[in-house]
C-alpha cells in the first residue's frame, strides 16, 4: 500500500485557499520550536506528524492535545482543516460520533 503525506495532500488541495491556513498552523509551530532550540531534524516530520494520530477513538480535540504535548500548540481550527484536506483527497474519513 502507498504512504502519501502531506506534500501529496497540498499538491492536490492547490486550488484550495483553506490548505493555506494549514501551512501557516505549521509554520507557526515549526517557527516557535525552532525558537526553543528543537532540533531541524525533530522538526522535519512535523508536517506529516497531526496523520500519525488518528485512530478511531481520539476526537481532534483528543489530537490537538497530544500533538501539543508531542511538538508543541497548534491552531485547533487548523488542525480540523488538515484533517478535512486529508479527507478530501480520499485519504481519510472524518467520522461524527
Amino acid at each position: 500500500k502507498e504512504i502519501y503525506n502531506v506534500n501529496y495532500v497540498a499538491s492536490k488541495m492547490a486550488q484550495d485557499t483553506t490548505f493555506r491556513v494549514v501551512g501557516r498552523a505549521i509554520r507557526q509551530t515549526i517557527m516557535a520550536l525552532t525558537a526553543k532550540g528543537v532540533s531541524s531534524l525533530r522538526l522535519m516530520g512535523l508536517p506529516d506528524a497531526p496523520a500519525h494520530y488518528p485512530d478511531g477513538k481520539r476526537s481532534i480535540l483528543d489530537i490537538r492535545n497530544e500533538f501539543s504535548v508531542d511538538y508543541g500548540p497548534i491552531d485547533t481550527e487548523a488542525l480540523i482543516l488538515y484533517f478535512q484536506a486529508f479527507e478530501k483527497v480520499g485519504l481519510m474519513k472524518i467520522l461524527q460520533k
